[in-house]
């Protein structure tokens, strides 16, 4: 931004010592008065763009403040898979989570599942973990909050979430049969 002042400072100076060498009757003295208005117009509409994202991220970054710390409150650690700390949360139905750090999976799924199960769902959300899937899926949304009306910001979102879970699955795959990964699944779907 400093940056952006100087140059519109510079081009302002600058068309001031244009205009004072030549005539004003001159067609030339215009064309420096258009540009030296350049840099001032890029600069009110890169000021203009942080303050619309600003308005726009403001209400996210307040989300994540705080949900952030009652999920702390509400987990309780279960296990370390693959070097991967496992937490636990109480809800009453299946979920399963993998942030950029850790695994977190609901008291419900791990009491419904068999042990093969509840492996291939650990595969499953390691591989996000690994994959940094959870940094993919948040830049993803981070552009549809940005531009909201564009179809494409909308498909990014729909294919990355496709994408991930595509891969997720394959990493578990390779671990585990796929009877058991899809008996897993459908704990998840019903």
């Amino acid at each position: 931004m400093l940056i952006a002042v100087f140059v519109a400072l510079w081009a302002y100076t600058d068309t001031v010592s244009a205009l004072s060498r030549d005539e004003i009757g001159s067609g030339h003295w215009t064309i420096a008065l258009f540009v030296s208005f350049a840099p001032w117009i890029a600069l009110a509409v890169g000021g203009i763009s942080l303050a619309l994202v600003n308005q726009k991220l403001e209400p996210l970054v307040k989300a994540s403040k705080e949900v952030k710390p009652l999920l702390d409150l509400s987990k309780s650690p279960f296990e370390e898979f693959m070097g991967v700390p496992v937490s636990t949360v109480d809800l009453p139905f299946a979920y399963a989570l993998a942030t950029s750090k850790e695994i977190l999976i609901s008291r419900f799924a791990v009491d419904h599942l068999s042990k093969d199960e509840l492996d291939a769902v650990l595969w499953h959300e390691l591989c996000h973990v690994r994959e940094k899937h959870f940094a993919l899926k948040r830049l993803a949304r981070l552009i549809l909050a940005l531009s909201p009306i564009l179809a494409a910001s909308r498909a990014l979102v729909q294919e990355i979430e496709i994408l991930v879970e595509i891969a997720a699955d394959n990493f578990a795959l390779k671990r585990v049969s796929s009877p058991t990964l899809t008996l897993a699944r459908s704990l998840f779907t019903s």
